[in-house]
């Protein structure tokens, strides 16, 4: 599954978008996770 960026579209995020962003970034954050290896694991 490939990664969209929707800013260049316009368009908004829907609710599910915005709360995984959302945690995601928390997760990066707190060092819970690692960026790079959550894009393998989507990707996968």
């Amino acid at each position: 599954m490939k990664h969209s960026d929707n800013s260049d579209h316009g368009s908004e995020l829907d609710p599910i978008e915005i709360r995984v962003r959302a945690l995601e970034s928390l997760l990066v954050e707190k060092k819970l996770v690692d960026r790079a290896a959550l894009d393998v694991l989507v990707d996968y």
